[in-house]
C-alpha cells in the first residue's frame, strides 16, 4: 500500500500500468479495483453529509451530488452478489439469505441499539426510538426516514434469486435487463413527491444492473464512451443543482433517475484510474464501507456537540474541521468493527463447544 507518489517517474509508471488495464474486461477491471471503488464512494458520501462550504461552483456541485456514492454502493452490491449467489448458493437460496444476514445484521443491530441509547436523553417516546433505531421497520411503516439504505439492500438480497432466475430464463442480453429495470422505474413515477420512496425504488435497478454486469465477464465497454457519459452526467448535474432547488430535485426524483443510466460508467471510470486513486485511506474506507455508512453521520456531528459541551467553538463549515470529523468517524468505525468481530468470534466459539 502507498500513501502517495514521490516522483514524476512513479506517476508515469502507474499511468503505464493503467494503459495496460484498458485491455481488461469490465468484470476484471471492477473486480481488481473493488476496494478503491467502495472507498471513493464512502468518502464521497461523507463529504456530501459534511458541512464544507465552498464558493467554487464545480466543487460545490460535486459535494451536492455526493449521494451518488450510494448509487455506486448499490451497483457494487449487485455486482458482488452475482458471484456470491452463483458460486455458493444458487441451488439453495436459503443459504444465500442466511449468509447475507450473517454479514449485515451483526453490524446493523448494535448500531440500532447505539442509536436508541444515544437519543434516550432527548426524551423521545420509547416506541419511536425503537422504530428509529431499528429503522428497517420504521421505513416499511412510514417511508419517511433518511435511513433507508438497510431496508433497500435487504430487499435487494431478498429478490436476488428472482433476478438470477429471470436472467437465466430469458438470456443474458440487454433486452432482459430492460425488462427488469423499466417496469420498476415506471412504477416509481407513482411516488413522485415522496423523496424517500423514490430513493428506495430508483436504487433497485442499480443493484440489478450491477448483478447483470457481473454475469457477463467477457463484456468490454469503450473507454472513450464511458468517459464521455460521466462528463455529460456531471454537466447535467451541474445544470440541475444550480437551476432547481434540492426539494424539487428530490421530490421529482431527478437526482436519482439520471444516475441509473450513468452509474456503471462512473464505476468503470473510477476502476480505470484505480491505480492512481489507491492509497491506505481509500482502501481503509473501502474495507469498512458499511460501518462508515451507518456511523459517519452519527459521529461526524456528535463531535460538534462534544465540542460545545467543553466550551469549544468549532466552525462547522471549515474544511479542517470537516476533515477532522471524517477522521473521527473513521476511527470510531474501525473500533466498532473490531468490537463486533471480537464479539462474533466469541459467540462462534461458544456455539462450537
Amino acid at each position: 500500500m502507498r500513501i502517495g507518489y514521490t516522483s514524476t517517474l512513479e506517476i508515469l509508471f502507474e499511468l503505464q500500468k493503467i494503459g495496460k488495464e484498458e485491455h481488461m474486461t469490465d468484470y476484471e477491471l471492477i473486480s481488481k479495483n473493488r476496494t478503491v471503488i467502495m472507498g471513493i464512494a464512502a468518502l464521497w458520501i461523507m463529504i456530501f453529509h459534511g458541512t464544507i462550504n465552498t464558493t467554487v461552483d464545480i466543487f460545490s456541485t460535486l459535494i451536492k451530488i455526493g449521494y451518488l456514492g450510494v448509487d455506486i454502493f448499490m451497483f457494487m452490491s449487485g455486482f458482488s452478489m452475482e458471484h456470491s449467489y452463483n458460486q455458493t448458493c444458487a441451488l439453495n437460496p436459503r443459504s444465500f439469505y442466511k449468509k447475507r444476514m450473517k454479514k449485515i445484521l451483526p453490524t446493523f443491530v448494535p448500531f440500532g441499539i447505539l442509536w436508541i441509547v444515544g437519543y434516550l436523553h432527548d426524551n423521545y417516546p420509547t416506541k419511536e426510538l425503537l422504530l428509529q433505531g431499528f429503522h428497517t421497520k420504521e421505513f416499511w411503516i412510514t417511508m419517511v426516514t433518511f435511513r433507508w439504505f438497510v431496508p433497500c439492500i435487504i430487499f435487494c438480497y431478498f429478490v436476488t434469486p428472482l433476478v438470477d432466475a429471470f436472467i437465466k430464463r430469458l438470456g443474458h442480453k440487454l433486452s432482459t435487463l430492460l425488462l427488469m429495470v423499466i417496469p420498476i422505474l415506471a412504477f416509481s413515477i407513482l411516488f413522485i413527491g415522496s423523496s424517500v420512496a423514490l430513493m428506495f425504488l430508483i436504487r433497485i435497478p442499480e443493484y440489478i444492473i450491477g448483478y447483470y454486469y457481473a454475469g457477463n465477464p467477457e463484456r468490454k465497454s469503450n473507454g472513450i464512451i464511458r468517459t464521455v457519459l460521466v462528463f455529460l452526467e456531471i454537466v447535467i448535474y451541474y445544470y440541475l443543482v444550480n437551476t432547481f432547488s434540492d426539494e424539487y430535485l428530490c421530490d421529482t426524483g431527478l437526482y436519482w433517475y439520471l444516475a441509473v443510466f450513468c452509474t456503471s460508467s462512473m464505476v468503470l471510470c473510477i476502476a480505470y484510474v484505480g491505480k492512481i486513486l489507491e492509497n491506505r485511506v481509500i482502501n481503509f474506507m473501502g474495507n469498512y464501507s458499511l460501518e462508515l455508512y451507518l456511523l459517519h453521520v452519527y459521529f461526524m456531528f456528535s463531535i460538534f456537540g462534544l465540542a460545545e459541551k467543553f466550551g469549544l467553538q468549532l466552525d462547522r463549515f471549515n474544511l479542517c474541521t470537516n476533515i477532522f470529523s471524517i477522521i473521527f468517524a473513521c476511527a470510531v468505525s474501525w473500533i466498532y468493527s473490531k468490537i463486533i468481530a471480537f464479539a462474533m468470534s466469541k459467540i462462534e466459539n461458544y456455539r462450537r463447544r
